[in-house]
């Protein structure tokens, strides 16, 4: 990795926090919402009809949070990279891969709120995970390796960089 301090968790960053880790599990594998589709299953259905009969062998999925949308694209693509700078979303993305059943606290008024599970056993895109991998790195300093993909899909990133006309730009 380029950046040595991705390597520790202990950093002050917001993404490793109990409540977002909850909050983008409901996000990303939550019950649908008056009628609206999941987020990262639909932007990940958008890209799969984009690619059309395009080669479809690796895609590189940038702040990919706890792995929804790297799932999703894996159903059409050969090998699916999920990135994110968070260390507890990447593990909660490779412990769904590995079959297992995270429980969450979904938030409903104030401190309000029920037990939930997210997992990849109701989910389309289940026997497509193994071609998944999932790895800590900031997407605006990439690994070098980060290269030779036919799709790179940063949903819900720009408007979380520091600094998006670079982002964009590199």
């Amino acid at each position: 990795m380029n950046n040595p301090d991705l390597n520790n968790p202990d950093l002050h960053n917001p993404y490793e926090t109990d409540e977002l880790l909850n909050q983008y599990l409901g996000f990303h594998y939550g019950r649908d919402y008056f009628g609206v589709p999941n987020y990262a299953a639909a932007c990940a259905e958008l890209c799969l009809q984009f690619m059309g009969k395009r080669p479809k062998r690796r895609a590189l999925d940038l702040g990919c949070a706890v792995g929804r949308s790297t799932f999703e694209l894996a159903v059409g693509f050969e090998h699916v990279e999920g990135v994110d700078l968070s260390h507890r979303f990447v593990e909660a993305a490779r412990r769904l891969k590995a079959g297992e059943s995270l429980d969450y606290f979904l938030h409903e008024e104030g401190e309000l709120g029920s037990m939930a599970h997210a997992s990849l056993d109701a989910l389309e895109c289940k026997a497509a995970a193994g071609r998944t991998e999932f790895f800590v790195d900031d997407a605006c300093n990439l690994d070098a390796q980060r290269t030779g993909y036919d799709l790179i899909f940063a949903g819900n990133l720009v408007d979380r960089v520091n600094n998006p006309a670079a982002f964009l730009g590199s």
